[in-house]
């Protein structure tokens, strides 16, 4: 639907060059077009049973000017499809484990630096799609941003899959009653305002925002009587103005 709205020729959201004012102040316009997730990240899940963990493995967010907003060019907003992860550690490991001693919302480094496509105590247990809007707005020399799910879907990974991962049909059976748990009430903190530390803009001179710069937010994720830190960085793969505005 995404790719659609804002790659065909038919529909035109984007501001144009043309539009913009005659001194050419319009901050925002450099910073329209196709973003990705530069690197993934991941957070363990705080439940009544230990094992979950959440990895955002995938973002699309095509962003545009919000023209409707009477001011000099300093807000836009994006559009964004995300596919992520819920998995399982069969060692259910306690959350503990995973925090800093010295900072107790701060994950270790091994925590995020191991992969559970390599390791055999971690199954992959579901897809989660969401919609997401995010508005930022540009303040000088930093970006804000603020946010909300618009729609939520959870894609179980096959049962015959996850039967060949060594495990009892009844713990396939609570493993699905947890996630589904999971993705209906846990994961309704991101729908919430993001807890985020605002990101430096990419230049100064918003006119030199150019293709293959990055927006880099520390954000905050709770979950239940935990908070844990984590860090979403956008990379602007597509630019839609790439020229300056003279």
């Amino acid at each position: 639907m995404l790719q659609w709205g804002f790659e065909n020729n038919y529909v035109k959201p984007y501001l144009k060059l043309k539009e913009l004012p005659e001194d050419c102040y319009y901050p925002r316009y450099k910073y329209q077009g196709k973003w990705k997730l530069k690197e993934e990240y991941k957070v363990p899940f705080y439940r009544e049973r230990n094992g979950f963990d959440y990895v955002a493995k995938e973002v699309v967010m095509y962003s545009r000017c919000m023209d409707e907003k009477k001011e000099r060019g300093e807000s836009f907003e994006g559009y964004e499809y995300q596919k992520h992860e819920i998995w399982y550690d069969k060692r259910e490991t306690p959350i503990d484990s995973f925090l800093s001693v010295e900072i107790s919302h701060k994950l270790k480094e091994s925590y995020a630096k191991m992969d559970f496509e390599d390791n055999s105590e971690f199954i992959k247990i579901a897809y989660v799609h969401t919609f997401f809007r995010t508005e930022f707005t540009i303040d000088g020399d930093k970006v804000y941003r603020s946010g909300k799910a618009i729609g939520r879907d959870i894609e179980f990974v096959s049962m015959d899959i996850l039967k060949e991962q060594s495990i009892t049909a009844d713990l396939l059976n609570e493993l699905k009653s947890e996630t589904s748990t999971i993705a209906k009430n846990l994961l309704k903190d991101f729908s919430k305002p993001i807890n985020c530390i605002p990101s430096a803009p990419p230049s100064i001179d918003f006119n030199k925002i150019k293709q293959g710069d990055e927006l880099i937010f520390d954000c905050q994720f709770s979950i239940g009587r935990f908070v844990v830190d984590y860090t979403k960085s956008y990379l602007l793969e597509d630019q839609y103005i790439s020229t300056i505005c003279r």
